[in-house]
């Protein structure tokens, strides 16, 4: 029996329908990873700060890398890219005294100038060149410095543990070298002499100081005594005044 406090049942009231759920928004692709060779061109600065390794143990016994014996045993060694880019720093230096603390080398530019391939990756010919020249000693990378490099100006002589990579018949040619110019040194007047001489027999001004340099002498001395040379060979012309006049002949 139903209280009378009870309602009386009615019709059920319909319970009210939710909307329907907003669908989740579509995932986002990730983003892919750089590939190795964006990582790598990131990595590369556009300039290197470039200092002189000065190294006093081994500085009095090197060689200029424009020299002979840099040409003649080094260059099988290290590759001529490794070779050429020595000698451009060398040069940078010399043609810049002002600058004598570092270098900013342009990386493209330099690239260009040696006839390297540089596409701002580690692995073009020009970066490889790099890392070449630090393997065998010519560079190191300053600690904690990317965009550094200290390079030597002076090549030291080639250490024994690199002979067996000389072909036999250099192996024999240095062994005679070291014998015949240890200690081996022109002095002031014999590099005049010498750069008089070769001015005589009609060298030109750069050939002949290039040529001074492959016996070992320091480029600046050798442009100082081809100069010195020249200015000689000037002065020591017999001044030719005007021409005497000849008797007058009848037409």
């Amino acid at each position: 029996m139903l209280s009378p406090k009870t309602p009386p049942p009615t019709a059920a009231t319909p319970l009210p329908v939710p909307p329907p759920a907003t669908p989740p928004p579509a995932a986002q692709p990730a983003a892919a990873p750089p590939s190795p060779g964006a990582r790598r061109a990131a990595s590369v600065p556009q300039y290197l700060r470039v200092t002189r390794w000065h190294d006093p143990r081994r500085d009095h016994r090197s060689h200029d890398p424009r020299s002979a014996y840099v040409e003649r045993f080094w260059m099988s060694v290290l590759g001529p890219s490794v070779v050429w880019f020595l000698r451009l720093i060398a040069r940078e230096f010399d043609s810049n005294p002002a600058v004598d603390a570092h270098l900013m080398l342009d990386l493209p530019l330099t690239a260009r100038r040696l006839g390297l391939g540089f596409k701002g990756g580690r692995n073009s010919a020009f970066m490889r060149t790099l890392d070449r020249s630090v393997t065998f000693g010519m560079a190191r990378r300053p600690a904690g410095s990317a965009d550094a490099l200290e390079v030597r100006t002076l090549v030291p002589p080639m250490p024994a543990t690199l002979h067996d990579r000389l072909p036999q018949e250099l192996r024999a040619e240095m062994s005679a070298w070291s014998r015949t110019h240890d200690g081996f040194e022109l002095s002031g007047g014999e590099t005049r002499l010498l750069a008089s001489c070769m001015l005589n027999m009609g060298h030109g001004l750069h050939e002949s100081s290039e040529r001074i340099v492959m016996l070992g002498v320091s480029p600046d001395a050798a442009n100082q005594a081809v100069a010195w040379a020249w200015a000689d060979k000037v002065h020591s012309r017999p001044q030719r005044g005007p021409a005497a006049a000849g008797p007058l002949t009848s037409v």
